[in-house]
């Protein structure tokens, strides 16, 4: 286990969960997407590209699908509760 290249690579997908508020039971759907689209970017000349795009491609559909659903139940629990201080509400969405 080499701790520089298993944080560097999980963390900004956890500090990007926690802005935008995912759900715990989602966390590690949202860091398997995030992973599946670096490594696309990351690979362009690989052999199995065409795998790794749809990966990436699932992996965006989903996190804007889950971003939607976080959307929906932060607008519905607004009045009651108080969003993430971290995020600013901007013509009816959250944006960090």
């Amino acid at each position: 286990m080499d701790i520089v290249v298993d944080l560097s690579s999980q963390l900004p997908s956890l500090i990007i969960s926690k802005i935008f508020d995912v759900p715990e039971e989602d966390r590690q759907n949202f860091l398997q997407w995030g992973a599946d689209i670096a490594t696309f970017w990351g690979a362009p000349s690989s052999p199995n590209i065409e795998e790794l795009a749809r990966k990436a491609d699932i992996g965006a559909a989903s996190f804007t699908n889950l971003i939607k659903l976080i959307q929906q139940r932060q607008s519905f629990l607004t009045p009651y509760i108080q969003p993430n201080p971290l995020l600013r509400k901007q013509n009816g969405f959250f944006h960090p």
